[in-house]
């Protein structure tokens, strides 16, 4: 979680540690996008580096293949996950829940939060996004997972919901 966030490098070893996936699980591009439920235009882009995958994504691919989020976008050399924590809660909600809890636990402000966003992501007028995350209307890009993720010190498959545990 300390690494710099370097989106073009994360999105070239999400696609081929996607790639690996396919592989493993699928003969096909069109068989994996089926099962997690896109075209394979949409799988194409992802492994030719041209798409950054949304949360929505990253967790129907981990759910899918048993694979972590984070080892997904290079984030952890641990690849398989173990029990895989089941939710009837849409994920935007799942993660609105852990985002409150994460900013009780650190007694930290909305403000706060946006404050270190805006430094991170270069972004200004990011106050919003605090609002919208705890809100659960956020639709978790992938820059907002990484650095929600950095600024809280923890997983992006715990804020996915994926795990339990925060590391």
């Amino acid at each position: 979680m300390g690494k710099n966030i370097n989106e073009k490098e994360i999105l070239k070893i999400f696609s081929q540690r996607l790639s690996e996936v396919i592989n493993e699980n699928e003969n096909s591009n069109a068989g994996f996008a089926k099962k997690i439920g896109v075209s394979s235009s949409i799988v194409s882009l992802y492994l030719a580096g041209k798409r950054n995958p949304k949360g929505t994504m990253l967790y129907n691919i981990a759910k899918t293949c048993h694979v972590s989020a984070d080892w997904l976008l290079g984030l952890s050399d641990n690849k398989k996950i173990g029990t895989l924590k089941e939710s009837t809660m849409p994920l935007s909600l799942e993660f609105a829940i852990r985002f409150s809890r994460l900013l009780t636990e650190r007694n930290m402000t909305k403000f706060e939060f946006t404050k270190q966003y805006e430094i991170m992501s270069n972004q200004k007028n990011a106050k919003e996004l605090a609002l919208t995350c705890a809100r659960g209307k956020s639709g978790l890009s992938l820059r907002t997972l990484l650095i929600t993720s950095q600024i809280f010190n923890v997983s992006i498959d715990y804020l996915l919901g994926i795990k339990e545990e925060k590391k």
